[in-house]
């Protein structure tokens, strides 16, 4: 066995540059991550909307301060706007997490309260779509498998409640 030839390295220096290339997009692609897409328009007014059937959505949003639908997905919370829209639209802002599931989202007043699988809690500004505190909870347990319009999420959020506290202030409860 002699030198390699020219031609040998190469194709050695392509293959490991493309096994490190592939190395650093598997890491990407499946490191944890939150990625917080905040609002970049102004908080939309409330609206007037006539009586009656505005729009059909193929999904049930949470209405929250009467001006945006938030909505649930596997790994997101996202808001559109405006609330009287007939059909979903590019959102107003979103919040994504990986590799946890989202297992339920509550609004009390501007604030939207979403739950983890891995039992973080997160509260996002409803005007801005930030996040406004994080907390270690319990794990949400074992938690129905929800279906395509993850209602249930948005209207029945697994052991995540608010209740008043003796003086009249917001408490969030996870059980």
């Amino acid at each position: 066995m002699g030198k390699p030839s020219g031609r040998r390295i190469v194709v050695a220096v392509v293959a490991v540059l493309a096994v490190a290339a592939a190395a650093a997009v598997v890491l990407r692609v499946l490191a944890p991550a939150e990625v917080e897409t905040v609002a970049r328009g102004a908080y939309p007014a409330a609206p007037t909307p006539p009586v009656g059937v505005i729009g059909r959505l193929p999904v049930a949003p949470l209405v929250v301060d009467g001006r945006l639908r938030v909505y649930a997905g596997a790994r997101q919370v996202y808001a559109d706007q405006p609330v009287s829209g007939k059909h979903r639209v590019t959102p107003f802002w979103s919040y994504r997490r990986w590799p946890a599931k989202l297992v339920g989202v509550l609004a009390e007043g501007t604030t939207v309260v979403s739950r983890w699988s891995d039992g973080k809690l997160v509260a996002l500004d409803a005007h801005t779509g930030r996040v406004a505190w994080r907390a270690d909870g319990p794990g949400p347990g074992a938690v129905p498998k929800p279906r395509r319009t993850y209602a249930a999420t948005v209207w029945d959020p697994a052991g995540l409640h608010v209740t008043r506290a003796a003086d009249g202030g917001a408490v969030l409860v996870a059980a």
